[in-house]
């Protein structure tokens, strides 16, 4: 018995020694777990999200309905992508690293008072102009389709006013290092979705899937606000406190830029795209959504956490553990990458057609959709990378690098739609071509300006 007691110990300490001499100085610990609670929360998020379009699929098929309900949302997620997955988190994570404690709270109230008007003012806007706007960013849908796509995006749309103030509380418990109960949040828009399109199947009502969106966003409210402090969730004209209007909002503009340009490219192949055969915008979509999967694993996860702590460690000029952060954040990314790629080229079909065959959808819809998922699954390491390079700029307060670099994208992305837009697969090749004209300028401008050799170098 003793001789097991001294074996297993000489085992333990073994284990515990090569643990601290190796794996456990590859990434800081917190970084690591953090990094896993956003991609398990996220990858929860993405898997409801499919499970959505399951649903939407197998109830409308793949038609005029759903071509006008991804439509209709695509205004919303432009939005949402700018707003929630880019501007907030780059702009409120620096500046509260900055700021004292004790006038945090009161910033974020004025903050979410001025988001929540300039929101509000938006979402009327397009709400009364709705089919003008439908008409201007797919001009090539049919009557019935414009028709249907007006009348969700009138329902959707609200719901941004929502997730801009839910972006707001996100950054805040992000810089918090409060990761999983800001990343869990998602999950409920698609909880809430899914509620009311089983709602709407039952009762045979199409409309349904648009108020799906607005319950989802709603729940998605409720659960931030219970997780935040009670001074900070106060949205208010805090006269106590006033912003610096004109610094905030160069910074915010810029990042805004950065982030639109991005996802402006989205937009213009919705209109390319309205020109083409139905159902492609369906087809091109379900393979996009496929396609976030592993970005957001990769991308998301780690820009979310990487600005968080490399913000606080440029803050204490803590420059070896910044550098650390970064170089295994590449390293991490470019692994995955590769092999999300080898998997899902090979198994693109597999993966389609247990996803989206229904009855409504024929064995066409599933090949062409499982080909368009093999070129947006080559845009994971770019922009897996595009996160992290963006990240390090932000959290230097280098906010126009990135708005330069996306600014370059979408004019490239122009640039190749002038000679290469017959087809959905030609579109997504635009598409992939100057994601990596984007990341190409970030590390050029990043060895440019010697960040890495001249920030992150000392201790």
């Amino acid at each position: 018995m003793r001789v097991r007691n001294k074996m297993y110990t000489k085992i333990r300490h073994a284990i515990t020694v090569a643990y601290n001499s190796s794996l456990r100085n590859l990434m800081p610990s917190s970084f690591t777990a953090n990094n896993l609670i956003i991609a398990s929360t996220t990858m929860l998020s993405r898997v409801l999200g499919l499970l959505r379009d399951i649903l939407i699929t197998h109830w409308a098929g793949i038609g005029h309905i759903t071509d006008a309900y991804y439509i209709a949302s695509k205004i919303p997620s432009f939005f949402r992508k700018v707003i929630s997955e880019g501007a907030m988190n780059n702009i409120l994570i620096p500046v509260l690293s900055q700021m004292p404690e004790e006038k945090q709270s009161k910033f974020l109230q004025q903050f979410c008072y001025k988001i929540l008007f300039t929101m509000t003012f938006i979402s009327i806007i397009v709400i009364i102009f709705s089919k003008n706007i439908i008409s201007c960013i797919a001009p090539g849908l049919t009557y019935e389709t414009k028709e249907w796509a007006s009348k969700f995006m009138k329902i959707i749309f609200p719901a941004i006013t929502l997730i801009s103030i839910n972006s707001s509380w996100s950054s805040y418990l992000n810089y918090k290092k409060k990761f999983a109960a800001s990343s869990i949040s998602s999950s409920f828009i698609n909880i809430g979705a899914m509620s009311l399109i089983l709602i709407g199947m039952k009762f045979n009502k199409l409309i349904f899937l648009g108020f799906g969106i607005l319950f989802g966003v709603s729940l998605q409210t409720i659960w931030i606000y219970f997780n935040i402090p009670k001074d900070v969730r106060k949205i208010k004209n805090n006269h106590q406190f006033s912003l610096d209007n004109k610094i905030l909002m160069k910074k915010f503009s810029h990042i805004l830029l950065s982030s639109s340009s991005m996802q402006i490219t989205t937009l213009i192949s919705i209109f390319v795209s309205s020109f083409l055969a139905p159902k492609i915008i369906t087809q091109m979509s379900n393979a996009e959504k496929m396609s976030q999967v592993p970005i957001s694993l990769i991308g998301s996860s780690i820009g979310t956490t990487l600005i968080s702590y490399l913000s606080a460690h440029i803050k204490s000029s803590e420059y070896k553990k910044a550098r650390k952060i970064l170089k295994q954040s590449i390293i991490f990314s470019l692994i995955i990458s590769t092999l999300v790629i080898v998997f899902v080229t090979n198994f693109s079909y597999q993966i389609s057609y247990s996803i989206y065959s229904s009855n409504k959808n024929n064995l066409d819809s599933i090949i062409q959709i499982s080909q368009y998922l093999k070129l947006y699954i080559l845009m994971v390491p770019a922009y897996s990378l595009v996160k992290i390079f963006a990240a390090v700029f932000f959290s230097l307060q280098m906010n126009k690098v990135p708005m330069y670099t996306s600014i370059v994208q979408c004019f490239s992305y122009l640039a190749l739609l002038m000679f290469f837009h017959s087809s959905g697969s030609q579109i997504i090749l635009c598409s992939l071509i100057s994601a990596y004209v984007h990341i190409f300028f970030l590390l050029i401008t990043f060895i440019k300006k010697k960040i890495y050799s001249i920030h992150f170098s000392g201790n």
